[in-house]
Order: C-alpha cells, then structure tokens, then sequence
C-alpha cells in the first residue's frame, strides 16, 4: 500500500474513530451537568453519535470500494478508467442502505413507511424530471453494454447531417463530455447518445477503414485509373498511422454524370498520429501527384451545347403546311406526292362531327 492510498483513506478513517472515541467517552463529557440537562443531552449525543458511526462507515466503505475495487481490480481488468456513473451509483446505494439503517435502528422508525414515503416522492418527482431520468438510465444502458468507453473517438450522426465528433472524456449520470479535434468540450445529455447513431472509430479494434472519392472522364481505360490510383496510395502507407496492412484498394463505384466514380479505400489508426482530414489530405495529395505524372486529370462538371433550331412542339391545323404534313402521317395518303399533299391540304375544310354520327 503506497503513501497516496493511505492519504486517501486517512480521512474517512480518521473520522470514525473520532466518533468511535466520542461514543466511548461521553460518559465522562457530561459529568459536570445536572441529571436531567445530562439525560437530554445523552440522549441526543447518542443520535448524533450513531449517526455519524453510519454515515462515517458508509464514507470509509465506499473509499475502500473507491481505491481497492473500482480503481484497483476493475481499472486493471478493463485496462481502462471506470466510468464515474457506475462509482456514483454504488456510492448511492451505500449511503441509501446507511439512511435506512438510521431511521431503521437509531430513530426506530418503521422503515416500511420510510421507504413508502419515498415512493410517493420519487413519483411526484419522476414526473417533473422526465428528461433527466431519462439520461440517468440511458447512462446506466451505456455503461452496461458499453458500446463505447471513455477515451474512445466517436460521432454522433444528427437528423440533418450536424454529425458531432469527438473523443470521449467522461460519462456522468446525465451527460457524455466529448473533447473535439479543436479541443473545444461538448456536452451531450446521455438521452441523445441513446437515440441517434453513434459511430465508433475505436471499435472493435483501433484500426479503421477510410475512403476517398475520384471521378474521370469515360474516355480513360478503368484499369489504367485504378493502377495510378492504387500507385499513389500505396505509396503514402507507412507514413504517420497510415498502414501497410490491410493494403490499400481501389474499386469503381459507379458511373454519374461527371464520369466513372472511383473509391480509394485504405486503413490507418485515427487520431495515434493523426485526424482523418490529415490523413485523407495526405493521400490525396500523393494521389494527384502520380495523376499528374500520369498525365491524366480528373473529371469537373461539363455540359454540351448543341446549336440547332427550336424543334416542333405540334402541327396547326390551321397552317397549310402543317395540314400537309397531318395528311402525309395518315396511312391512306401515303402514296401521294408533295404537290398532291399540298393542293388536298389547300381544299381542307375543318367540319366537327357529334358521337355516332355517320361520316360517308
């Protein structure tokens, strides 16, 4: 047991054996009173007295738990620091079963109406902190299933796309401290962590897969691409968390309207050396260096104009150009000529007929 141990548990133990003393030599304390001034002072003396034998024993139990179990066995069997939440709860369950021992033994107070009374006040009061209820258990949820811990990288991917990134510092019964890239703190209550999609970079191992979008023209052979790609990326593993293995690969993704979309996919270690953004500008520049050894670009958006004139939206009737093109569509005067097309057009006249009425 080191020095700082001990000057851990000093405290708490210093003070029950101070209220141990107490209770050992009170009777000497109160020689000088009266009988009746020392029989009430006696009395309430021994309240305090037991009081704080419980809640003195209570403290010195639950940094016992604190150093031996909590940051001793538990932190060495995680290899990890033990979320504050779970120590704040064992710590409030010691000091509940030491109140019920006060009002149970000290006062003799039925601790059946004891614990009834405090049903009717965790229901007024479970009304009127639904939310903050709601992040005490989603807190407890996380660190039970623990799908993520305190120093992991993680986002949280919002409805319309404000995604928060950032490491994990501390989970607390209402909140999870995130430390983002520009070491600002955000605060997220446990509630939102429980309904949204997190992302977790560091599990289940440190290593992650990250990819990097291309697009060029249709004219350039894909092998030819995928080659100086996977080239380029190559050659930036091994650099700062960029690793070698898996290696880098390149895939074509799909075909747009900019030009054949190309995936470059390789593995690092996130935020060991470096962020992703350094990391894909790292590749990306190496990347484009090999494209431009290459000879080759990448595609931008284009669009081709074409000079003609306006098309025709539809025939007039009333046109005699357009009565001669409606004539040469139908089957029956398909044989005739141009001229003949023209002079039957020129003799047209447009007569309306009702339903069921015989034409010939």
């Amino acid at each position: 047991m080191n020095k700082q141990t001990l000057k851990r548990l000093w405290s708490p133990l210093t003070i029950l054996l101070i209220v141990l003393g107490i209770t050992f030599f009170n009777r000497n304390l109160l020689v000088r009173f009266g009988s009746e001034a020392i029989d009430q002072t006696q009395k309430v003396l021994a309240y305090v007295i037991q009081i704080g034998i419980w809640l003195s024993a209570a403290h010195f139990l639950n940094r016992l738990l604190i150093v031996f179990i909590w940051e001793g066995l538990v932190e060495k069997a995680l290899r990890a620091p033990v979320p504050r939440l779970i120590k704040d709860v064992m710590s409030l369950i010691i000091y509940v079963i030491a109140i019920t021992g006060i009002v149970g033994i000290v006062f003799e107070k039925s601790v059946t109406g004891f614990w009834a009374a405090s049903g009717v006040l965790g229901l007024v009061l479970g009304f009127a902190l639904q939310n903050v209820i709601m992040d005490i258990f989603t807190g407890l949820a996380i660190n039970i299933e623990r799908p993520f811990k305190i120093g992991d990288w993680i986002q949280v991917h919002g409805a319309k796309g404000d995604d928060i990134l950032g490491k994990i510092t501390e989970i607390s019964w209402r909140t999870t401290r995130l430390e983002s890239e520009v070491k600002n703190v955000v605060i997220l209550p446990n509630r939102i962590l429980g309904t949204s999609v997190v992302t977790n970079f560091y599990g289940p191992d440190l290593e992650s897969r990250h990819q990097i979008n291309f697009w060029f023209d249709f004219t350039i052979p894909t092998e030819r691409v995928k080659r100086v790609l996977l080239a380029g990326a190559k050659s930036a593993t091994g650099q700062k968390g960029l690793l070698e293995e898996p290696e880098p690969s390149v895939i074509v993704s799909r075909v747009t309207d900019m030009g054949v979309e190309y995936k470059v996919r390789f593995w690092f270690k996130p935020w060991t050396d470096m962020a992703p953004g350094m990391a894909k500008s790292l590749v990306s520049a190496t990347i484009l260096e090999h494209l431009k050894q290459a000879g080759i670009s990448p595609a931008y958006p284009k669009q081709d104009i074409l000079y003609a004139g306006q098309p025709e939206r539809h025939l007039d009737s009333k046109s005699v150009e357009d009565r001669t093109k409606l004539l040469g569509k139908i089957a029956i005067f398909e044989y005739l000529e141009a001229e003949e097309l023209k002079e039957l057009a020129s003799s047209m006249k447009q007569r309306q007929f009702k339903e069921g009425e015989e034409l010939i």
